[in-house]
């Protein structure tokens, strides 16, 4: 007599469905996850880029007012004559006078009135003929002046989406492999691929892309922010 295939344990199917039904629940969880911590990642990328360029701007700025202290103390000797307070005052009221027509922000409009302000005090100074003072007072004004033309080019960089550059590259790597671009663009020719830990100078970037140098000699191209840290 033949005998009977044993019956199948229904409890132990159930359990067995069970445990595939957690472990799909957790897969997506886990899922769900990794596409959150991506996109803070690329958002952390993004602000690192913006941080260091406006670093990279204020090292240049910071040139430039060295540049103009060797300048100043060239012309120390000359500083307090009426003439240069008076040409400085001309100057200024000028440049002053047409920042009126010019549309700007809270920010702008505080410096603009500073300017104002300081431009005078100035014209007091020269009335008392303290033309060092007035003179400072009058650098005082245009310094206002510069602020107001920063401020409008950092906010022309962020609505544009122009390519920024850096001065100094920063150092940054691959998180995984990667293609290397002529432009910023998915659909641009790839270069070269690059692999993951891969070392890069990042000489600028243009929203999402990354302009990068790499390797001897040097190849020039674009990498989107996702693929570097």
């Amino acid at each position: 007599m033949a005998t009977e295939p044993p019956e199948l344990d229904l409890r132990v199917i159930e359990n067995k469905n069970e445990k595939i039904s957690t472990l799909e629940k957790e897969n997506k969880i886990l899922a769900d996850q990794l596409y959150n911590q991506k996109q803070i990642s690329t958002k952390l990328q993004k602000a690192l880029l913006a941080r260091y360029q406006e670093t990279d701007s204020c090292l240049q700025t910071n040139e430039r007012l060295v540049a103009e202290l060797v300048q100043s103390k060239a012309k120390l000797a000359n500083r307090g004559s009426k003439l240069e307070a008076v040409t400085l005052i001309a100057e200024a009221t000028a440049v002053i006078g047409a920042l009126d027509n010019q549309p700007k922000n809270r920010r702008q409009e505080i410096l603009a009135k500073k300017a104002k302000q300081y431009l005078l005090e100035s014209k007091a100074e020269v009335e008392k003929e303290n033309f060092e003072g007035a003179s400072y007072l009058c650098r005082k004004a245009m310094e206002q002046v510069k602020g107001i033309e920063r401020e409008k080019n950092k906010g022309n960089i962020s609505q544009n989406n122009e390519e920024v550059s850096f001065s100094t590259p920063l150092q940054m790597e691959l998180l995984k492999n990667g293609n290397l671009r002529n432009k910023p663009s998915t659909q641009a020719e790839i270069i070269a691929v690059l692999q993951t830990g891969r070392s890069v100078s990042a000489i600028g970037f243009n929203n999402n892309w990354v302009k990068v140098q790499v390797g001897e000699p040097v190849q020039t191209g674009w990498m989107h922010i996702s693929l570097l840290y």
